[in-house]
């Protein structure tokens, strides 16, 4: 599905995702989008933005600085990165959010600029079904790999402070690499 916003910078989304209805109070020009697997519910809002409002390409620490500072109890930081070209910007950030009673939302926030035009996209990727099958596997391989103990020594980690004291924090199983073995998990479709 190919997306046409009103300041001509186009999106493509693969097909598996399924054209939603904006809300009346949603900005103009919004497309939304959705999807549901096994394991997780999409939801993706995306609208046209003037480039003065994006997230600072250059400065990915200081969008880090930023969301540790607005993380309530319950939320990690998982990623934030940033890449330039000749031809475009691109800037994202993945916060998860542990949810009531189980499970865990990534919220994906994400500026495009292509030729000083501005694309804001807003995601929402929550595990459904049978939660915590990816923390669970990548748990016993990095156990086995002595990387973490019975305990959970080693398990949580803030990708972007190692003096993190906070309590809910990344866990080994949320790293990118880990993506390619879960496809249909939330982390991964982000």
């Amino acid at each position: 599905m190919e997306l046409l916003f009103d300041n001509d910078v186009r999106l493509t989304i693969g097909s598996s995702w399924q054209p939603l209805n904006a809300m009346p109070e949603d900005p103009p020009g919004t497309h939304v989008f959705g999807k549901a697997t096994e394991n997780c519910e999409c939801f993706v809002s995306t609208h046209p933005i003037d480039v003065k409002y994006t997230m600072q390409f250059d400065n990915p620490q200081e969008i880090i600085s930023g969301i540790h500072e607005a993380l309530a109890g319950n939320q990690a930081l998982i990623e934030v990165k940033s890449n330039v070209t000749s031809e475009s910007k691109m800037v994202y950030s993945i916060v998860k959010t542990q949810q009531q009673p189980s499970g865990v939302q990534y919220s994906l926030t994400m500026d495009i600029v292509v030729k000083n035009r501005a694309v804001h996209l807003q995601g929402f990727f929550s595990e459904t079904g049978t939660t915590g099958q990816r923390d669970a596997a990548v748990y016993e391989l990095e156990r086995q790999n002595g990387n973490v103990t019975i305990n959970f020594d080693g398990w949580n980690f803030d990708p972007y402070d190692a003096n993190s004291q906070r309590q809910y924090r990344m866990n080994l199983s949320e790293q990118e690499k880990y993506d390619n073995m879960f496809p249909q998990h939330p982390l991964s479709i982000a």
